[in-house]
């Protein structure tokens, strides 16, 4: 079995700390954050209990997914001006 220290700390802090801030935003960055952290954290979850090194192929995908949400959020509260 995994240790539990070696899951969590890290991926539980970036999902506490990301759902603090989608409860003030617009959908399409709510879905991308949360796509992201689904992506991003799920696949290193299931990488490590399963050890099938194709599953980090994902993590990646859900990093952009919350560099996007990130930015969706930025936009969102910082307009761009004309």
């Amino acid at each position: 079995p995994v240790p539990l220290e070696s899951l969590g700390v890290p991926s539980l802090q970036v999902c506490l700390l990301h759902d603090s801030d989608i409860k003030a935003v617009k959908v399409a960055s709510v879905n991308s954050l949360y796509t992201g952290m689904l992506l991003f954290s799920g696949s290193l979850y299931a990488l490590v209990l399963t050890e099938n090194k194709k599953l980090g192929m994902i993590t990646p995908v859900g990093g952009l997914s919350l560099i996007g949400g990130w930015l969706a959020l930025a936009l969102q509260k910082f307009p761009m001006k004309k």
